[in-house]
């Protein structure tokens, strides 16, 4: 059994995991009680209390489906560093634009985002719809691994 324990991170260490991210998890939940996460990329700029993604539909997409019946979403990110291992949880509100209606200069930063080998469709990327989504940070907790 391990003696590591788990210290919390401040507002400037969670703006500086998030900026240096790019990958993490997205929950979406519908009234029913099903829940739904998928891997998915990300922006942040520190600061702006705001996530954004860029997402992909297929005509029969679960994602959607989720999305639509979902006020809230929860976001984590985590990554096992030198020091030990990091993680944050972001809870918010979701919003979608059209990619001519987002705030500028987010449309250049979803699409130059290294996306990972997990981007995979089950259609050809011409019959997909994408749209930017933005997740409004209501609330954040890191934690951070402590000797």
């Amino acid at each position: 059994m391990s003696d590591r324990t788990a210290a919390p991170m401040d507002t400037d260490e969670i703006d500086k995991f998030l900026d240096g991210q790019q990958t993490g998890v997205l929950s979406l939940a519908d009234g029913d009680g099903s829940a739904y996460g998928f891997p998915v990329s990300f922006v942040y700029h520190p600061g702006e209390e705001r996530l954004y993604f860029r997402f992909a539909y297929g005509s029969d997409s679960q994602k959607r489906e989720f999305f639509e019946s979902t006020s809230s979403a929860t976001f984590v990110v985590h990554e096992e560093t030198d020091e030990g291992w990091k993680s944050v949880v972001v809870e918010g509100e979701l919003a979608e634009f059209l990619e001519p209606e987002a705030p500028v200069g987010v449309v250049d930063d979803v699409n130059d985002l290294d996306v990972p080998f997990f981007e995979m469709f089950e259609h050809p990327e011409s019959e997909l719809e994408f749209r930017i989504v933005a997740l409004d940070i209501r609330e954040s907790h890191g934690r951070v691994e402590a000797a």
